[in-house]
């Protein structure tokens, strides 16, 4: 099974003062193709660190992450944010859509900051607006949009370079009940028709038991977990 993203003996730590806080230490985890994974923890726990450190946003204090094989210890910022934009997709708490433009264009802006997509890409992107219930939002500015369709938008985002690994920052905390329910098994159905990894960062306790991994972040460690939280 393709490995796409891994942690290697990943510890973080800061300096305040003359003491030394570790909020991650020593975690070793891989993420396969295919998986769908939730990460819980209390707030304060580090898993704002932990996803930075994943999508290479900061540099580990010892150990190294792995991005399909390739550490981002050993690149340069360019290289990492080239390497990000090739193999990662984000989804995050608010669905940060520019208000200017379509949910299409939205859609498609992960290709649109460095070039002109392509029909096919535009296809793409219309066929996973498909999939996610949009078809006929194509030319609907944000503002038009629901709350869950606009999460609904950025999922799509997130899928549309074909990324090896897509995280996902509480998706679900700033929709109501029956949102969250729809935008949860949008996400197992995703999951099962594009390949990447998808990882979930959540405080959802339902979201997390309804996905088949899960781990806990507690005490600077990743600790996989069989029973519901």
């Amino acid at each position: 099974m393709k490995c796409n993203l891994q942690c290697v003996n990943l510890t973080k730590s800061y300096q305040i003062g003359s003491q030394t806080q570790v909020v991650l230490n020593n975690i070793n985890a891989s993420f396969n193709e295919g998986e769908i994974i939730a990460i819980m923890g209390a707030s304060g726990s580090g898993k704002s660190t932990l996803l930075n450190m994943l999508a290479g946003l900061d540099i580990s204090t010892e150990g190294e992450v792995l991005l399909v094989g390739q550490s981002y210890n050993k690149t340069n910022e360019t290289k990492i944010s080239s390497l990000r934009n090739k193999h990662m997709g984000f989804v995050f708490q608010g669905h940060h859509l520019l208000s200017e433009f379509s949910a299409l264009e939205n859609v498609l802006m992960p290709i649109s900051i460095s070039k002109k997509p392509s029909n096919d890409q535009t296809e793409y992107a219309k066929k996973l607006m498909d999939q996610v219930g949009l078809s006929h939002r194509y030319n609907h500015k944000p503002s038009e949009l629901s709350g869950g369709e606009r999460q609904r938008v950025a999922i799509a985002r997130s899928l549309v370079n074909r990324p090896d690994v897509v995280l996902m920052d509480e998706p679900t905390g700033n929709l109501d009940d029956d949102n969250t329910q729809q935008v949860h098994e949008l996400i197992v159905q995703l999951n099962q028709q594009h390949p990447a990894t998808f990882i979930i960062v959540t405080h959802n306790r339902d979201l997390a038991n309804g996905l088949p991994k899960r781990y806990l972040l507690k005490n600077g460690q990743l600790i996989e977990v069989t029973e519901d939280f």
